[in-house]
């Protein structure tokens, strides 16, 4: 962290210590602010200035009259906020910021009560509470270490600390029931905490968590988060929680961000500057303020009610917008040269303007308002959904990615084109692609370590590096499964689409690979697609989505073993 008096910029400005002095371990810092004064000192809290629209107060201007934001960023993160004075007048004790009204020139002191931290508490916190007709809840958690060999200590709420020594710098999983009420508490640094869908955690909070990179607590309880304790955080993942607003200020190292499924009212990034990707689907939030955030790449938001435009004019790095159903009419995508996918179905669209957007290779336009569609201009296009509109004709013929290849004839003497078995595949009839192709539609790739979300609601899963551009309607399949180096063939569900229900936002490939418990990262299967069992949807809960997957389940082992019921009679019959 750079001095203050570089780096960092401050209303106050003429900084002088009037006294530090200490009872047991606790220490009183009190400064005095005047406009145009800065400070190297590099004993005590960082004290960071913004006004009330955000804007950073740079060294050496003067300070309007309103209302500015002080923040306490601590250089030393074993400190904690204790008490905040003003001129003598207690304000907000134990918060990390305050707001305060100043009026044009004048003065102000600040005391700051800090307490070191105690080395003996725990870094990390958090709380079920009671649930009606429950004793106890199966936790389970996936934790990483800043290096191999470190260790942390559990206590699970028996008050047992249990030690675990992290053998690499891969998540680890360690899972068990725990008695509640209980108070569960994490001592030792961390790089990596995942709670994702242990479902009833309540409540979290951080102490002396400095080298915490990322943390997954999405589908659970938790209503508050004080962010002000973890500055190394790079990524972060709240979706489906109970959260109605979140200051994320003081993470200015965060570069991915996951808050869908959460009744937050306002968000803002302006400080984020390091953001890559944003998700914040199915929010209350209904105005997105995106001007600060120049590496922006994944932008995720549909499914909010925006009262304005989301302007885009320094976010030229863009290449994925996803902004369905959000009662947009109107768009300026001229800034976004690198944009790839673009979903906008479920809008009020009458045109579109797509002529600086020629590497898009992805257009979801569907369900709007179109009566012309112009893609002339897009060379890249190998996918696009434009149902539900109101055109009257469409000129694919400079789009020659989506065109016919060389004709092959079939035995009806009719043309075996690219586009014929694309939409057979499209519209899930593998019978035909079965006849056109000579054999199953194939899904090729290799096992990639992903979110790790369908072992924890019980259903593990295959997650594919999956690169084709020709695939089936997003949904769920019954499918045959073949695994590099193992002779054996194995049956399982494949979901294919972009995981509206949890926060991933992108496509990808999962297969729950049935009587199979081995690791195969880094491995290729070969995956069969054979029937389409139920298209994609986006469920109100995790908790839905876990009860539909097993029904998936069930119905294809039920299918499975009617045709082998089937071919032993037939058999039989011989």
């Amino acid at each position: 962290m750079k001095k203050l008096g570089l780096a960092f910029v401050l209303v106050c400005l003429i900084f002088s210590c009037k006294g530090v002095s200490s009872i047991g371990n606790e220490e009183i810092i009190e400064k005095t602010y005047l406009v145009n004064f800065s400070s190297d000192d590099e004993n005590v809290a960082v004290v960071e200035v913004f006004t009330e629209k955000g804007v950073e107060v740079k060294t050496g201007e003067r300070i309007n009259s309103g209302r500015i934001t002080v923040y306490a960023v601590f250089k030393d993160y074993n400190w904690e906020v204790d008490s905040w004075e003003i001129n003598s007048e207690k304000r907000n004790q134990k918060l990390k910021s305050f707001y305060y009204d100043v009026e044009q020139d004048v003065s102000f002191s600040l005391k700051l009560s800090k307490i070191v931290f105690d080395e003996s508490k725990p870094n990390i916190v958090f709380k079920i509470p009671e649930i009606d007709g429950k004793d106890d809840v199966y936790l389970t958690l996936h934790l990483a270490g800043k290096k191999a060999g470190s260790v942390v200590q559990i206590d699970f709420g028996d008050g047992i600390k249990t030690d675990y020594t992290f053998a690499s710098t891969e998540a680890s999983k360690i899972a068990r029931k725990v008695d509640i009420p209980a108070e569960v508490k994490i001592y030792g640094s961390l790089r990596l905490l995942d709670a994702t869908q242990d479902k009833y955690i309540s409540d979290i909070s951080f102490y002396n968590s400095n080298d915490l990179e990322v943390i997954r607590f999405s589908q659970n309880k938790i209503s508050k988060l004080d962010l002000t304790t973890i500055p190394a955080c790079r990524e972060l993942h709240i979706t489906d929680n109970k959260i109605t607003e979140i200051d994320l200020t003081p993470c200015r190292e965060l570069e991915e961000f996951y808050c869908g499924y959460n009744k937050i009212t306002q968000l803002d990034v302006s400080k984020n500057k390091k953001l890559t990707v944003l998700t914040c689907y199915n929010t209350d939030i209904t105005e997105l303020d995106i001007s600060n955030n120049s590496l922006l790449e994944v932008l995720t938001a549909g499914d909010n009610k925006y009262s304005k435009e989301i302007v885009f004019d320094n976010n030229q790095l863009i290449k994925s917008l996803d902004l369905e159903n959000s009662g947009f009419s109107y768009i300026n995508l001229s800034k976004l040269k690198k944009l790839q996918k673009l979903r906008l179905k479920g809008n009020k669209f009458s045109s579109i303007n797509l002529e600086s957007n020629v590497l898009i290779d992805y257009l979801d336009l569907g369900n709007n308002a179109l009566e012309s569609l112009d893609v002339s201009m897009l060379p890249s296009l190998e996918e696009l959904r434009c149902n539900k509109n109101k055109l009257k004709n469409l000129d694919l013929s400079k789009n020659i990615k989506l065109n016919v290849q060389e004709p092959v004839l079939d035995e009806n003497n009719e043309i075996i084109s690219s586009t014929r078995i694309r939409k057979y595949i499209e519209n899930t009839n593998f019978t035909e692609v079965k006849k056109l192709l000579g054999h199953n539609l194939i899904i090729l790739g290799k096992v990639i370590y992903g979110k790790q979300l369908g072992r924890v609601i019980g259903f593990p899963t295959a997650n594919l590096r999956f690169e084709s551009k020709v695939y089936p309607e997003f949904g769920v399949y019954g499918v045959k499964v073949h695994i590099e180096n193992d002779g054996k063939v194995y049956n399982g569900v494949m979901n294919i689409g972009r995981n509206p229900t949890v926060d991933v936002g992108v496509l990808s490939v999962e297969t729950n690979i049935f009587n199979f418990n081995e690791d195969i990262y880094g491995k290729v299967i070969l995956i069969e697609v054979l029937e389409n069992i139920r298209p994609e949807k986006k469920f109100n809960s995790v908790e839905e989505l876990k009860t539909q997957i097993g029904n998936d389940v069930n119905y294809w082992k039920q299918k499975i073993s009617y045709w082998r019921k089937k071919y032993q009679r037939e058999t039989d019959a011989i």
